[in-house]
């Protein structure tokens, strides 16, 4: 009897050895897969029309300056449909997804006249947040919402939203240094902007929503986006016209699983102060993932 104990006890011993260098081994491979295995030559342009993104999003010294027009609001039916409606904003980021958190802060001009888009909204603005972790360099968690302040708002620009997301890549080639090289994912859950199109209308906040996207860099530096914002389908295309200048442009369409359609065109320029950093620990180039979202 001792010595059936003695030798289950030194199995014990054995396999509970073997157990910690399979897990130490496995924790090595993950870690070793853990890389992109993508050179980026080309930056990335936007992958995401109306909802945000969160992959490699909330870097210090990260500013991207942006312009959205539309020529109807966005389902909104105190606005005239037939009158276009335009949205500035400035984004901020302020952290390091990889070391410990991305940040990020955006400032939107809402209002700029009192007779177009929503009435007597002049000087209508919010602030916008925004943090990020990578759980990986291929997939990034992240929170944040929209309108958390804000000054002079009317009808749905006064829902604050609230999000959780997961953001990511697919790589379909060993770079982008040419056509249909890789997927970019986003789906996460929300309240506010992301509800169905009821509450959303009655300026209610009752519940959260299932939103996503996808775009496929389908030239090097052009993608072509899917979206489902929770209310809304939208497709659209975004573009780097030039190699040099980081000058990003997307149009698309808008509500198109609703009677009339939504015209949107997006204009943004960005610059990183510190792109060696970045690129040290991302591997990537800007990505043009804060996009100014069309209110």
């Amino acid at each position: 009897m001792k010595k059936l104990l003695h030798i289950a006890v030194v199995l014990t011993a054995l396999f509970n050895n073997n157990s910690a260098q399979n897990a130490l081994s496995i924790e090595h491979t993950l870690i070793s897969e853990d890389t992109l295995n993508f050179e980026f030559v080309n930056s990335v342009p936007a992958t995401t029309v109306n909802t945000s993104s969160v992959f490699e999003s909330g870097y210090l010294g990260r500013i991207n300056l942006g312009f959205a027009f539309q020529h109807s609001s966005r389902l909104n039916p105190f606005r005239n449909w037939e009158n276009p409606d335009v949205n500035l904003a400035t984004y901020v980021g302020l952290g390091n997804p990889y070391k410990w958190l991305g940040l990020g802060i955006s400032f939107n001009l809402l209002g700029l006249t009192n007779s177009q888009g929503a009435k007597n909204n002049f000087g209508a603005s919010s602030i916008d947040f925004q943090i990020s972790r990578a759980i990986t360099k291929k997939i990034h968690l992240g929170a944040g919402g929209y309108n958390l302040i804000q000054v002079n708002t009317t009808d749905t620009d006064k829902l604050r939203t609230y999000y959780l997301q997961l953001s990511g890549m697919i790589a379909l080639k060993d770079n982008n240094r040419k056509g249909l090289n890789s997927i970019y994912w986003n789906v996460g859950v929300g309240n506010g902007r992301y509800q169905d199109r009821k509450l959303f209308l009655s300026l209610k906040n009752e519940s959260v929503n299932i939103y996503g996207s996808a775009a496929l860099q389908v030239l090097p530096r052009s993608n072509l986006i899917v979206e489902w914002s929770g209310s809304e389908l939208a497709i659209a295309a975004s573009v780097i016209p030039f190699k040099k200048l980081d000058f990003h442009l997307m149009t698309g369409l808008s509500d198109l699983n609703f009677k009339k359609k939504r015209w949107i065109v997006v204009m943004n320029y960005s610059f990183l102060l510190n792109k060696k950093k970045y690129s040290e620990n991302s591997g990537a180039r800007i990505f043009r993932n804060y996009l100014i979202v069309p209110q």
